[in-house]
């Protein structure tokens, strides 16, 4: 199985779920990027295992497993005082350290990228901890248009920006969607660009249009 996933969550029961989605969420800033940046290059081929789930519990199991769903789980100790008192800007920090700790525990029973997870956690630092992606750039030749969407996530946010060009001249940028910080609430509202009967639009990957202009109000809009 190729590795393809990471999530951190708490895992004790009874909390209120508006809680521990909030715990997950907020966390996917630093999550989405090892996915992205790490295992989406890198193609680790695990052994029975495409997810890594690293749990915070009050009273963690002591080894690492594989469940039936191929998901390679590894449960960590949880301070929720510690967590409650962490300031806002501190959460990535803390959910970097959570990281590292799993994944020292998980390594020496399971054999995961260890080294490679390190290392991109370090670029993550070493980036100023913003989590800035270009998941797109078409040229429209007929039309003159050049297009980027570019991707933002933080811990309370994820912001899709159109970029629009045209003659060489920008003359679009807007923020399009905005949507909590989880894939499951944002990744199919997006996909591609297309011109569409003398309109540009932006298309999901199951909900149809996101957004459209004619194409001609693009050169009069500020940019």
């Amino acid at each position: 199985m190729i590795l393809r996933t990471i999530y951190l969550k708490i895992g004790d029961l009874g909390l209120a779920s508006e809680y521990t989605y909030g715990f997950l969420k907020r966390s996917r800033v630093v999550c989405n990027f090892i996915e992205r940046e790490v295992l989406g290059r890198l193609k680790f081929k695990a052994d029975g295992f495409k997810r890594i789930s690293i749990s915070l519990c009050s009273a963690p199991r002591d080894a690492a497993w594989v469940n039936s769903s191929g998901v390679a789980c590894v449960e960590i100790p949880f301070d929720r005082e510690v967590y409650d008192g962490t300031a806002d800007s501190e959460l990535c920090e803390y959910y970097i350290g959570k990281l590292k700790e799993g994944i020292a525990k998980a390594d020496p029973v399971l054999s995961v990228p260890a080294a490679e997870i390190s290392d991109g956690l370090e670029r993550f630092v070493a980036g100023g901890m913003a989590n800035q992606w270009l998941h797109l750039k078409r040229t429209f030749k007929g039309e003159g248009l050049l297009v980027f969407l570019r991707c933002e996530l933080t811990t309370e946010v994820f912001r899709l920006s159109l970029e629009v060009h045209k003659g060489g001249v920008e003359v679009l940028r807007e923020v399009i969607l905005v949507t909590d910080p989880d894939e499951n609430a944002f990744d199919y509202r997006f996909d591609d660009v297309e011109v569409i009967s003398g309109e540009l639009v932006v298309l999901g990957k199951r909900s149809g249009r996101l957004w459209a202009r004619p194409i001609a109000d693009l050169g009069s809009a500020t940019p």
